[in-house]
């Protein structure tokens, strides 16, 4: 069929018969250069559109996802409107208006790649590093498009004539006139593949970091489909196309392992701010009034001693799961797992209205999900049973991200220090409240006592909480 199509216009009959009464038909080939063209253009633009609608239903939220989908659909528009629209038959009965809004498509692109580039970069800690070179890369890259957009609206038959019609097809380099328009798209793709191996280097978080070398491949096989001759614009268009795709599939699937990651250390509530959000719109530092817990294990270290690592390792991830667990139910923040303590916020970085009350309610779950935990393991050479002790303490305290490549959430202030030293008091089983946490939680009723805690210059009035007293 297509040795018919490339070498001749005529369409033989069928059969002898008919061929003795009916003369060949002639088709033009130019009108059927333009079906085949039309054909595969669609098809490649239907392919950036399906991508386009994908990632951004995937990831709508974040500003990065809608970028890199802009730029496909924009993409999308601007093959199905030159092929279908500048290069139809009836070009001739366009008008001048309609030539230059033809490349607006291609200008939306180019400002939209530029723009999800500069986004991505927002996201990365900059640390001491300075940025703005990278920024002004990408702000010229968007000048370039412009520059683009001025040509084509002040002599917008060139563009068709010299630059991306059929006859300048693999020989538009040949023609002054082209340049004009190479000249914008050819420095668009340089500062952007500069711009982009910049921000490699700045190492994004691993699943951005997909998509950014994704169209680091895929932008010369772009912008070749705007040079080369028909017959190989397309396979060019689409082998980047598969690129960003590639890219794509890699980052919501690095996505969903790190959601999984996140839950498993915080609240279900926090993990959705830090995908809605982002990191730093979630983690910016600032002073809440907080609970904290403290807990950790009794007579661990003897145990540990007596123990092989693999038997203390078992331990240590039964127990962390259980606490996990516990957090995840009660909204809390796991803040620090050190050796057999850990360090819980309430509060932080989702506010609760009833931050004490739910503090208590953790910590007693964790004595007795942790005791009942504990009494399955054995004990010691010496006899000596494992326990657990829980602090409570609430206040304000200075929340948000420190360091420069790898972040932590800190939580510093003295209702933490207090926490800590309650849970250093805690005899197996027990809870020691804050003063400020027994009366947000009603435990009032509870005798309250008065203790000498290591590191603390005064006294604190203190209300001892033994497993099985509260609901």
């Amino acid at each position: 069929m297509l040795t018919f199509l490339n070498s001749g216009i005529i369409f033989p009959s069928l059969n002898s018969a008919t061929a003795a009464s009916t003369s060949p038909l002639i088709i033009d080939q130019s009108l059927i250069n333009h079906a085949f063209a039309n054909q595969a253009a669609n098809i490649t633009a239907l392919s950036a559109l399906g991508m386009a609608m994908a990632f951004m239903a995937a990831d709508f939220r974040s500003h990065t996802s809608r970028m890199l989908g802009l730029f496909l659909l924009s993409a999308a528009s601007a093959i199905f409107v030159h092929f279908n629209v500048v290069l139809a038959p009836t070009i001739d009965q366009l008008s001048t208006p309609l030539l230059m809004l033809a490349a607006l498509p291609t200008v939306v692109a180019m400002l939209a790649a530029a723009e999800w580039l500069l986004a991505v970069r927002r996201t990365i800690p900059a640390g001491e590093l300075r940025t703005g070179f990278g920024d002004r890369l990408l702000r010229t890259a968007q000048l370039c498009s412009l520059l683009y957009l001025t040509a084509s609206v002040v002599v917008p038959n060139w563009r068709i004539d010299y630059f991306l019609g059929p006859s300048a097809r693999g020989t538009a380099t040949q023609h002054w006139q082209a340049w004009l328009f190479i000249v914008p798209i050819i420095g668009f793709c340089l500062l952007q593949i500069a711009a982009l191996l910049i921000t490699l280097r700045r190492k994004p978080e691993p699943a951005e970091q997909r998509r950014v070398l994704a169209i680091v491949i895929a932008i010369p096989f772009l912008a070749g489909a705007l040079l080369l001759p028909f017959q190989w614009a397309f396979y060019s268009s689409m082998v980047g196309q598969i690129a960003i795709l590639v890219g794509g599939v890699q980052y919501h699937v690095r996505q969903g392992q790190q959601a999984q990651f996140m839950t498993r250390f915080l609240a279900p509530q926090v993990a959705k701010l830090v995908k809605t959000k982002g990191l730093a719109g979630t983690l910016t530092n600032t002073t809440k009034d907080i609970a904290v817990v403290a807990c950790d294990l009794r007579n661990f270290t003897r145990y540990a001693e007596n123990h092989s690592p693999a038997e203390v390792i078992t331990l240590l991830t039964r127990y962390y799961d259980a606490v996990g667990e516990l957090a995840e139910r009660h909204g809390a923040t796991i803040k620090d797992y050190a050796g057999d303590g850990v360090l819980l916020l309430v509060g932080a970085p989702v506010s609760y209205a009833d931050n004490a009350q739910r503090a208590v309610k953790l910590a007693t779950d964790i004595c007795r999900d942790i005791g009942q935990l504990l009494g399955e393991v054995s004990v010691d050479d010496n006899g000596c049973d494992l326990g657990i002790g829980v602090g409570v303490a609430s206040g304000n305290v200075s929340v948000g991200v420190v360091g420069a490549q790898r972040l932590e959430y800190a939580a510093v202030g003295a209702p933490v220090n207090l926490a800590a030293r309650l849970c250093d008091a805690a005899a197996n089983g027990e809870v020691l409240l804050g003063p400020l946490t027994a009366e947000r939680s009603g435990n009032l009723a509870i005798k309250s006592e008065t203790l000498q805690l290591k590191g603390l210059a005064e006294t604190v009035v203190v209300r001892r909480v033994v497993h099985g007293m509260t609901d």
